[in-house]
């Protein structure tokens, strides 16, 4: 820091790179802030139907985040859409109709919701079950187990002779 001595004030002098790194960050938050926020109602409601819609040219992501040139096109009709007063039901029904039923990045009914829940849980149940009876098995220690007899390993009993020999 540097002090003007004329005015008393007192200043911040930056290097050259904090000076662009912090230029930077500026940058990328002003970015991301807009790419973040469609500017209008209606493209906020289109790029709701676009989240909730799975692109069929970029597997495993929304229509909203597919870079696909193809993806672009379907935003831009379902604002074009909106735009021209469809609900967002109505635009939705159609790309699905269009583009078919699998697009659906959600369940029609609260059943898809319950349906993954209830497999979850079930299976949360069956491996507190396993633990459980793992849990409370009797844990077999080498010196509670019956002692073999001499008889039946001839090994061990000439282990047990040159033991006793040798004591």
């Amino acid at each position: 820091m540097d002090v003007d001595a004329r005015r008393g004030d007192v200043v911040l002098v930056m290097k050259g790179g904090t000076r662009s790194t912090v230029a930077f960050v500026i940058c990328l938050a002003a970015f991301s802030l807009g790419a973040s926020a469609p500017g209008t109602d209606v493209d906020r409601e289109a790029y709701r139907v676009a989240h909730d819609l799975m692109s069929p040219f970029c597997p495993g992501r929304t229509l909203a985040d597919c870079p696909s040139p193809y993806a672009r096109e379907v935003r831009q009709e379902i604002r074009e859409s909106l735009a021209s007063g469809m609900t967002a039901s109505e635009v939705t029904a159609r790309v699905t109709a269009e583009l078919g039923d699998e697009v659906r990045g959600r369940p029609r009914s609260s059943w898809g919701w319950a349906i993954p829940a209830l497999v979850t849980l079930g299976g949360l149940v069956v491996a507190l079950a396993v633990i459980r009876r793992l849990a409370l098995q009797p844990v077999r220690r080498a010196n509670e187990e019956s002692p073999s007899s001499p008889s039946a390993d001839p090994l061990a009993a000439r282990l047990d002779d040159e033991l006793r020999a040798l004591s």
